[in-house]
């Protein structure tokens, strides 16, 4: 994979190609996605430590493990801090 492949894996959120080009020394448990739009979908469906901020879409809400406050209320800052 060269380096157009794995941004377009990023952009088409592809997790598996993304991990084997970048992280395939971890395991998908030990990724951590915080997220709240659409084109999000693909990562926080397929990484089991997943989070979405509570102004996202009903859509990622419902496959969410957990949810955090809005970008607002600086929701991404206290999963960080949590961790």
């Amino acid at each position: 994979m060269d380096i157009i492949d794995f941004y377009r894996a990023v952009a088409e959120g592809d997790i598996k190609k993304v991990k084997k080009f970048y992280f395939n020394n971890i395991s998908l448990n030990e990724i951590l996605v915080i997220g709240g739009n659409d084109s999000e979908y693909e990562l926080i469906s397929n990484i089991p430590n997943n989070y979405v901020v509570s102004n996202s879409n009903d859509k990622l809400k419902k496959i969410a493990k957990k949810k955090t406050t809005s970008n607002n209320e600086h929701g991404v800052e206290k999963v960080l801090k949590r961790i």
